[in-house]
């Protein structure tokens, strides 16, 4: 979840649990909620018993921790710009410094230094290894 959808979801359930007392999940695996009773759900007790000080306390950490998640946000986007003026590829490209070497390896050769006899009836992984018969 984003740091703008906790924080929402934070208030939201600060301010609703003073005027609902009940809500219930719902849903196969629970992870749906309504304020209606329904089938195969359970109620959930959403009374909020921290004090004004522990709610305003937590507000203003949900606050920081966005505000963290941004700064870390806005660093990494100057970064992926900075990178990509200086020329760096995108990782996992084929193209840019990143990238792996794509060389073809050299065939295997024989202990003498020659080159393996390409036999018609040997299979694909045989002819890699220079394997015959």
């Amino acid at each position: 979840m984003k740091a703008p959808a906790v924080l929402g979801l934070l208030v939201l359930l600060c301010t609703t649990a003073s005027a609902q007392e009940r809500v219930y999940r719902c849903g196969p695996d629970g992870r749906e909620y309504s304020q209606q009773p329904c089938t195969a759900g359970w109620a959930v007790d959403v009374t909020d018993d921290r004090s004004a000080a522990q709610h305003r306390d937590a507000l203003q950490i949900a606050a920081r921790d966005i505000r963290l998640a941004q700064a870390l946000a806005k660093e990494r986007q100057q970064r992926e710009s900075a990178a990509s003026r200086q020329g760096a590829g995108h990782i996992g490209s084929s193209r840019g410094a990143s990238a792996p070497d794509r060389a073809r390896p050299k065939a295997p050769r024989k202990p003498d230094g020659r080159k393996p006899r390409d036999d018609a009836n040997m299979t694909p992984p045989m002819k890699a290894f220079g394997q015959s018969g």
